[in-house]
């Protein structure tokens, strides 16, 4: 759990992104992050869908139209923007694969931000790896999802509000581009792999 600060309460429209990499189906649902005990989150259902949490229940949520692969070897990119909780639209790899036009209410929650498993109880971890987790506290558009995601962004791009590139490779501690902070997880230490979703440098350097 990556300790809360002002960035991270937001509770109108988000976008959330992140290269994934499952080792395997996941069970039940494979949580990717979670803000608080419910707040805004998703994960990777065991079919592959992409879920976002809808008022603190990953049931009645809405969820992706397209499954990711989950063998053990191949990255993903996903995103989800929902729009002050009345919409919520998905993609895989920079294309939309599932919109749903009132679906999406989230709860706004104060705790810390989990990321591999489920807030609350630490429950449902994400079966696999995960890498690049961004958190905007706008709706990026479908252009700039597609333009973005396979490249790096600046840390001051307008409504960026965390950016989790994971380059540390070892150690105790994650680095927020955003906050120029490296946060120190207060639940499960971290487990670090050797392999990353080979997200390109903006400017192809």
């Amino acid at each position: 759990r990556i300790p809360t600060n002002s960035n991270l309460e937001i509770s109108g429209d988000i976008t959330v992104e992140a290269w994934l990499r499952p080792n395997a189906a996941q069970t039940n649902i494979g949580n990717v992050l979670m803000k608080g005990a419910y707040g805004y989150a998703f994960g990777i259902m065991a079919n592959g869908t992409i879920a976002w949490w809808q008022t603190g229940s990953q049931n009645s949520g809405p969820e992706s139209t397209t499954a990711i692969t989950q063998d053990g070897s191949t990255w993903t990119h996903v995103a989800i923007v929902n729009e002050g909780g009345v919409g919520t639209t998905f993609y895989i790899n920079g294309e939309p694969v599932g919109s749903n036009a009132t679906g999406g209410s989230f709860q706004v929650q104060s705790g810390d931000l989990t990321i591999g498993a489920q807030g609350n109880c630490n429950c449902n971890p994400f079966n696999g790896l995960i890498d690049e987790v961004r958190i905007w506290n706008d709706t990026r558009t479908a252009q700039e999802i597609s333009d973005n995601y396979i490249t790096t962004i600046s840390e001051v791009e307008q409504g960026l509000a965390a950016y989790y590139r994971f380059n540390e490779g070892a150690g105790t501690t994650i680095y927020d581009e955003v906050t120029a902070t490296s946060y120190t997880p207060s639940f499960n230490s971290i487990i670090w792999s050797a392999t990353d979703a080979g997200v390109t440098q903006s400017g192809g350097q």
